[in-house]
């Protein structure tokens, strides 16, 4: 009955919140400041929790005219916040011209909970934009003014509700605009060494709204924050049509610098100015490539940090597009990245935590005898992207006649350097 009562009273907001003149400072829910020139744009709910356990939560958010609500997606911690599965329970109410609620229980057992973490990625909010350049709509967390008495509250281990400290948002609208976007990613790094590599490649697309769409681009600059108690930045190449650009010979100039906690660019695709780029799509200029900084060392739960698109340097490098003789700015859409123990031991096929003459036989028994497999990640001893003959050769001639080393990650567990369409979920023989 109890676990029933509890989803009830999320939906209506009927917890009993205490008094708190800015909520609790361990609990901090934020919406993000974006903007847009026409059509929709998303707005991130993220959520930092220094507190404890928690177990469920309600959010009401309103908006001002300017915009109005399209859509609400589950953010994806909200979508994985049962151990990788969606919630018990969960419902979103929209609300045109007013804002959005929604509650969330995460097990009505109240054996799995959110631990303590940040960088929460809750919800993503998509907007109409109604406004006018150059007006601003107010995104704020609000109360039981909405159709439904929906408050927004944390509810902890236990039952226990708690008013937290929130941050509002706000959609810019503007004349023209490009942006710059990041993929999130989950990159697993090794327990005993903090270590990890990554590669985070970015995109540039062209609002559909501007005034001459698709313009012909000339250049761009872009910077990029990342926290550098967490990551260092390693090295930035071009990718993508800007690599394609002269015959695969690249742009006339690609200027790089790698700072404490940013990395700036500056592109110009050609000189004589004859080699335009329209960004008709979400097209990869970019590839950003970081190190963890150790700090994670024995660290089994992880953290989530982010790549945002800032002005950084001195002088600052701003994130623009060049279109003609104009400089249009460029909303910047942050790349989530979540750091994660685990990952696979490449080679370690039987997933012992070694890799040995046991894990051939087992690829041959999968292979030929319909033997088990529980990571085909660990069992592509040659990282040619599929598992077969050819496997159990490599680690054999590696083990017994010196042959090329196997690839990463090998020999300490992390995640697949080279992508591909097999994979392993779990973190399979890896601490």
């Amino acid at each position: 009955m109890q676990r029933f009562l509890t989803a009830a009273l999320l939906v209506c907001g009927c917890f009993v919140s205490p008094a708190s003149a800015g909520g609790d400072p361990d609990l901090n829910l934020y919406l993000e400041d974006t903007a847009g020139v026409s059509g929709t744009v998303d707005v991130d709910l993220t959520f930092d929790n220094t507190l404890g356990l928690v177990a469920a939560w309600s959010v009401a958010v309103c908006h001002t005219a300017e915009v109005d609500i399209d859509s609400v997606a589950l953010g994806s911690t909200s979508a994985t916040v049962f151990a990788g599965a969606a919630p018990d329970f969960e419902t979103t109410n929209l609300w045109p011209g007013e804002g959005w609620s929604s509650g969330l229980v995460i097990d009505f057992f109240s054996t799995v909970h959110l631990e303590i973490g940040t960088g929460y990625e809750l919800y993503t909010a998509s907007y109409m934009i109604l406004g006018s350049p150059g007006q601003v709509a107010d995104l704020t967390f609000c109360g039981p003014e909405l159709p439904l008495p929906t408050e927004t509250v944390i509810a902890m281990q236990g039952g226990v509700s708690t008013v937290p400290t929130t941050s509002p948002g706000s959609i810019e609208i503007l004349d023209e605009s490009f942006y710059f976007s990041f993929a999130d990613m989950s990159v697993s790094y090794d327990l005993v060494t903090g270590d990890a590599s990554f590669s985070a490649c970015a995109t540039v697309r062209e609002d559909a709204g501007n005034a001459g769409y698709p313009n012909d681009a000339l250049a761009f600059s872009m910077s990029v924050e990342h926290d550098s108690a967490l990551l260092t930045a390693t090295d930035v190449s071009a990718t993508g049509v800007i690599a394609a650009l002269d015959g695969g010979a690249g742009p006339d100039f690609f200027g790089t610098n790698l700072l404490a906690g940013s990395s700036t660019i500056g592109c110009i695709f050609a000189y004589a100015m004859d080699s335009p780029i329209q960004f008709t799509s979400d097209m990869e200029v970019a590839c950003f490539d970081y190190d963890t900084t150790g700090s994670l060392a024995g660290d089994s739960v992880g953290t989530t940090t982010s790549l945002d698109f800032e002005a950084t340097g001195d002088p600052a490098v701003a994130n623009v597009v060049v279109v003609g003789l104009s400089e249009v700015p460029a909303v910047g859409n942050s790349g989530s990245i979540d750091l994660t123990t685990g990952g696979f031991r490449r080679g370690d096929g039987n997933g012992d935590g070694g890799v040995d003459i046991a894990d051939p036989v087992w690829n041959l028994a999968y292979l030929f005898q319909a033997g088990p497999s529980n990571c085909l990640s660990s069992q592509d001893d040659n990282d040619d992207g599929a598992v077969d003959i050819a496997d159990p050769v490599y680690s054999l001639t590696f083990l017994f006649q010196a042959g090329p080393v196997i690839p990463a990650p090998y020999p300490n567990c992390g995640s697949d350097p080279t992508p591909d369409a097999i994979t392993c979920d779990n973190a399979f023989g890896c601490p």
